[in-house]
């Protein structure tokens, strides 16, 4: 049953799985150095800043803003085609993330204004896994698609453990506007190879065979 099911992949489904991944990864590899980020700032600012609760304030952000968009990212995949979605989903977490240090400069450490853009981060961040999903739906069947989903959380999870044991010593060297703006800039190239080099058919929907109705033969 499975090597059956396996034959009617649509072409190159293992090359979707690991762009997938991929995804996860760019996703997870920014969202996990937030933590690290917003210590960073409270140690560049430490008295001058009258935003005592700064890395509450721009963490909580983030997380209202994935929050806010989980279902509407869902509605716009069905839409607009997931791969579609997950392109502009990465693009924007990717150019958002590339912008904090910009927006913290400007705004002298503002918790409003970083806030604004960890929200904006969060809106995002939110389509990866509904848009992913989508994309998974077409190019797997179901004696696949739990692989498929495996490649994409193993990407997500590599994602977190690089940025954890990277992001210290990165900020050491680079310090963490640096890491910020190299973390994004790996996003957008994940988006450039996608649109490039990945499979097509990624906005299609799977379409599943109706039972036949009381009374109706099968063909």
């Amino acid at each position: 049953m499975i090597e059956t099911e396996q034959a009617v992949l649509p072409p190159k489904s293992h090359e979707m799985w690991g762009f997938i991944g991929l995804f996860g990864f760019s996703n997870y590899l920014l969202r996990t150095v937030l933590g690290y980020i917003a210590v960073a700032m409270d140690h560049e600012t430490p008295s001058s800043s009258t935003d005592n609760n700064r890395k509450a304030i721009i963490l909580s952000a983030f997380f209202l803003g994935y929050a806010s968009n989980n279902v509407l990212a869902g509605v716009a995949a069905s839409r607009f085609g997931g791969m579609t979605v997950l392109h502009a989903a990465c693009a924007g977490w990717s150019v958002c993330g590339m912008v904090v240090p910009t927006v913290f400069d400007a705004s002298e450490g503002s918790a409003g204004s970083v806030g604004t853009i960890m929200f904006l981060l969060g809106i995002c961040c939110a389509p990866m896994f509904p848009a992913s999903q989508a994309v998974l739906s077409y190019f797997s069947t179901s004696a696949t698609i739990s692989l498929g989903a495996s490649i994409r959380a193993a990407g997500a999870h590599a994602g977190s453990i690089i940025a954890t044991f990277a992001t210290p010593m990165l900020l050491t060297a680079m310090g963490w506007r640096a890491v910020l703006q190299l973390y994004g800039a790996l996003g957008l190239v994940i988006v450039t190879m996608s649109m490039l080099l990945g499979p097509t058919g990624g906005n299609q929907m799977k379409l599943v065979a109706s039972s036949p109705q009381l009374g109706e033969s099968a063909p």
